[in-house]
């Protein structure tokens, strides 16, 4: 076929001796050309210190417009047309692998992608129950999340990926150090899983079980086998956080009712032992070994308990360890049967300003090898109480209790005394008691209790001291009630019964409890109690309208 000489001439400086291909123009297939149409022949300076130029090609049509489509050599244009159009006399240079380059390497890498999509198309969704992550074993529900493709039996693995903590400093309490920047991998294999339905699945680690102290711990399910028509096939989940290891055997509250108390009302008070139930359920029970307590915790600066956040120590670490031996003589922990331990804290002084208050019983075998109970309890919890008789309220109103604005308020009898008891009275002999939900029981008694005061006046309000429990707990208060008027002549006591208690809680990224006030004064209500005199004719004032 006779190629066209037909040559256009552009009116733009930078086109010297420009031939125009027509775009009815079809190159013989003969040629080594592909079907082009529309190039144009244009030269560009390519040394501008002596204005040497290079003839190139210019695609104009049929797809992408590219300006350096090939280079034309020194003789390029001392070839005839058919010779140019046969693609003698080019070349690639520098700015047509550049030009190239533009326009291809997207494209490239977005086919990549989509390759790579195709080739991890599967998905997962694996979620792990509270418990079901313990130090030695994890218990997980994978399902197969890839849409319109059925799954099959395959091999699935398990990989955590966490920091561990440092420890460094001297004496009895060790800091842990934040971790380094460096990740640390532990991978459980199953083989033969068949994923066609969600499936519980548990991974054991027990070979090389997970570190107490972590950080930035997760974990993420690879399956590899078939999926839909493909044998090979790979499925990954999301990362998923860990928030927590969960215990080898159990621990709780112990018979007293608190892991630990302390009767200082001081916010520089201690507590000097600490107890705990362990319950394991290891078949066989765990024998021939010796049993520590690691206790893990933060520090306020200033008063945790007004409301106000605070800061926390140690700086720019995780916490603080502090490791000690049980002190009852226990080293066998039966299977099925609740043990008491008891543990020394007078040379670390836990103080009532901790934070972020966790616990771990270690057993240790004469081997070396470790189960470990873990619990996260309360921070330390005030209990308070507070005498509120020196207020009543009368018909939505507050009186001071015996004045004679109270008496007229309700009115007198034929004997010129008060229709309804509105003395302040004193409370004596007030036994606090503290347990596990469905433990506590009255009467209490100088011995049943956790915490006594002696004495508390109207207008009142005193700390017993501070307790360690669990978040949730029940608690109980007995105490006398005595007349200081000597115009009341009415007989009261209070209706005694078992509240349902909550833990003081103060943890990084899981928040700060805040105190309620009353009065101007400020109270733990999750354990605490406050005497009020009965509303009078049904009536019911608030606490936040008390002047």
């Amino acid at each position: 076929m006779a190629v066209s000489t037909t040559s256009p001439t552009f009116g733009l400086s930078e086109y010297t001796n420009a031939n125009f291909f027509s775009p009815d123009t079809i190159f013989s297939s003969d040629y080594p050309f592909p079907r082009w149409y529309a190039m144009q022949e244009w030269n560009e300076i390519i040394d501008p210190a002596t204005g040497k130029k290079r003839t190139y090609l210019r695609k104009l049509g049929d797809g992408e417009m590219i300006d350096h489509a090939a280079a034309g050599t020194w003789f390029y244009k001392y070839l005839s047309v058919a010779k140019k159009s046969a693609g003698y006399g080019l070349k690639l240079d520098e700015k047509v692998y550049a030009d190239y380059a533009t326009k291809l390497l997207p494209r490239a890498v977005g086919y990549s992608a989509v390759l790579l999509d195709y080739f991890f198309r599967g998905t997962l969704n694996v979620t792990a129950a509270p418990g079901d992550v313990t130090f030695r074993s994890i218990k997980i529900t994978a399902t197969n999340n890839t849409p319109n493709e059925a799954m099959a039996t395959g091999e699935v693995s398990l990989v955590i990926r966490y920091k561990e903590l440092a420890e460094t400093g001297s004496g009895p309490a060790k800091i842990l150090n934040n971790p380094s920047a460096d990740y640390i991998y532990k991978v459980a294999t199953l083989k033969d899983v068949d994923l066609s339905s969600p499936r519980e699945l548990t991974f054991d680690f027990s070979a090389d079980p997970l570190p107490i102290y972590r950080n930035d711990m997760s974990m993420q399910l690879v399956f590899k086998g078939k999926l839909g028509n493909e044998d090979e096939a790979v499925a990954v989940s999301k990362p998923e956080a860990i928030d927590g290891v969960y215990t080898d055997f159990y621990l709780s509250l112990p018979p007293s009712g608190v892991y630990a108390k302390t009767d200082d009302s001081s916010t520089s008070a201690t507590f000097d032992e600490l107890r705990v139930t362990a319950l394991s359920t290891i078949p066989g029970g765990l024998s021939g070994g010796t049993i520590s307590l690691e206790l893990n915790y933060r520090t306020a600066v200033g008063d945790q308990f007004q409301s106000v956040q605070v800061n926390t120590e140690p700086a720019n670490a995780m916490g603080y360890v502090f490791r000690t031996p049980v002190t009852n003589g226990v080293s066998t922990l039966p299977q099925g049967v609740p043990v008491e331990l008891v543990f020394d804290l007078r040379s670390i002084q836990l103080p009532v300003a901790a934070t972020d208050v966790k616990i771990y019983v270690v057993y240790t075998n004469a081997d070396g090898t470790q189960r470990i109970g873990y619990r996260d309890i309360s921070e330390p919890t005030p209990v308070e109480v507070f005498n509120n008789t020196d207020r009543v309220c009368i018909n939505n109103q507050w009186y001071i209790s015996g004045s004679p604005e109270a008496i007229a308020a309700v009115g007198t009898d034929q004997f010129g005394e008060p229709n309804s008891d509105i003395f302040p009275h004193l409370i004596d002999d007030i036994y606090y008691k503290a347990g596990a939900t469905g433990t506590v029981a009255y009467p209490l008694s100088a011995t049943n209790n956790t915490l006594v005061l002696a004495s508390l006046n109207p207008g009142e309000v005193k700390r017993l001291g501070y307790i360690l429990t669990d978040y949730g707990f029940d608690y109980a208060i007995d105490e006398q009630v005595l007349t200081l008027d000597p115009n009341d002549h009415w007989y009261f006591e209070y209706t005694n019964d078992i509240y349902p208690g909550i833990g003081f809680a103060n943890q990084r990224g899981k928040g700060f409890d805040s105190m309620y006030t009353i009065r101007g004064k400020k109270m733990w209500w999750g354990g605490s109690l406050i005497y009020d005199t009965n509303d009078i004719d049904g009536t019911q004032c608030t606490w936040e309208s008390l002047p």
